[in-house]
Order: structure tokens, then C-alpha cells, then sequence
């Protein structure tokens, strides 16, 4: 039953717009995970060979994708015949994707070599958080 002006019960309306909700969340966290899950092959973590003179270079990565999606209710008080005793509704969700490279893989007349890509944010933040726990050991030491 739609909400058109039809003789339907408040209870009848409130179960049908609750269907049509849940219809729609389903089809945005279906289009949600569809999304999360392109890219998710070999071209998006190692890039495409480069050639220089008799050296070709191919870069590796790590890929990250999350997501999240929820749901939410309702419920309200007395017969449902009376309008505003009750009510409800939400969903939501989100996510993020990140990707970095990790190394470097040189293939030439020697062979094969593998050469890592450092992360200088992640060893300053290694550094920073090292020293901030020297010094709380040192002051507690110091007591």
C-alpha cells in the first residue's frame, strides 16, 4: 500500500515506507561493496614496467580498502493510530581506500633485485613516539 491518500491504516504506511527504506539501504550497501572491491587485482598493486636502457623498473604497493554501513530502528507508543507517538529510521556508512608503495623491483642483466621504499612518515612517527617514552621512563626514574 502507498502512501497516496489511500484508506490504509498509520500501521499499514509506516510498514510499507520501513520496506521501501530497507529496499533502498540494500541497494546503496550493495553498490557500496561493489565499489569497494574494484581495483581489487594484481595492476593495483604493481604498477606498470617502466624501461630504461636494459633496466625495467616495477613498483609494488600495499592496498587498504575499508568500509562500514549500519543500519538503524524505531518503535514508538500506544495503537499507532495516533500520529507523532512514534518513529525512527537511519542508516549510514562510509569507508576509505589508501595505497602506498613498498618497493621497487629492478630487473636487469644481473638479475633481479628487490629494493624497499621507505615510509619516512611511519620512522619519524616510530621516532618521535621512541622518544617520548625515553623521556617518560626518565622522568619516572628520576622520582
Amino acid at each position: 500500500m502507498s502512501n497516496n491518500g489511500d484508506s490504509g491504516s498509520p500501521s499499514d504506511i509506516d510498514s510499507q515506507t520501513g520496506l521501501e527504506a530497507l529496499d533502498m539501504v540494500s541497494h546503496r550497501a550493495e553498490a557500496a561493496i561493489a565499489h569497494l572491491t574494484e581495483g581489487c587485482d594484481a595492476s593495483a598493486v604493481f604498477g606498470a614496467p617502466k624501461t630504461v636502457g636494459d633496466r625495467t623498473y616495477i613498483t609494488a604497493s600495499t592496498m587498504q580498502k575499508m568500509g562500514g554501513f549500519g543500519f538503524g530502528g524505531g518503535g514508538g507508543v500506544g495503537d499507532g493510530a495516533t500520529p507523532g507517538t512514534g518513529g525512527g529510521g537511519g542508516a549510514g556508512g562510509g569507508g576509505n581506500s589508501e595505497g602506498r608503495p613498498v618497493a621497487v623491483i629492478e630487473i636487469g642483466p644481473d638479475g633481479v633485485l628487490i629494493k624497499p621504499v621507505l615510509d619516512f612518515t611511519k620512522i619519524g612517527l616510530a621516532g618521535i613516539a621512541a622518544a617520548l617514552t625515553i623521556l617518560k621512563l626518565m622522568k619516572r626514574a628520576g622520582r
